[in-house]
């Protein structure tokens, strides 16, 4: 049995190859954007969906990811390289942002 696609002719046994051959590269694209979301995920990139914003786990990673950054930053302060991490961590939830002018004095 012949299959007319366009001007050329398929047999029936190449036809089921190239549907065989596209149902496999569909169902491996499927699982590596599935991976990739995955993975993605993971890294933080859940907060694209507006309605996982305000849910407590979110909240708790934000915390987390804020928290290691701020680390980070402590560290590079000369006062703060030698304190250990988990020190600081313990006193990030009673410190606040403030931004000063140039030159502003701070009591």
């Amino acid at each position: 049995r012949l299959i007319y696609l366009g001007k050329d002719h398929y047999s029936a046994e190449k036809h089921t190859l190239l549907v065989i051959i596209m149902a496999a590269c569909a169902l491996g694209g499927g699982l590596f954007f599935t991976a990739l979301d995955h993975a993605l995920n993971n890294a933080g990139a859940f907060l694209r969906h507006a309605s996982l914003i305000n849910r407590p786990e979110t909240r708790e990673v934000i915390r987390r990811i804020v928290g290691r950054k701020t680390v980070s930053a402590l560290k590079k302060i000369s006062l703060f390289q030698f304190v250990p991490d988990s020190k600081l961590r313990a006193v990030l939830p009673f410190m606040h942002k403030s931004t000063f002018a140039t030159g502003q004095e701070i009591h």
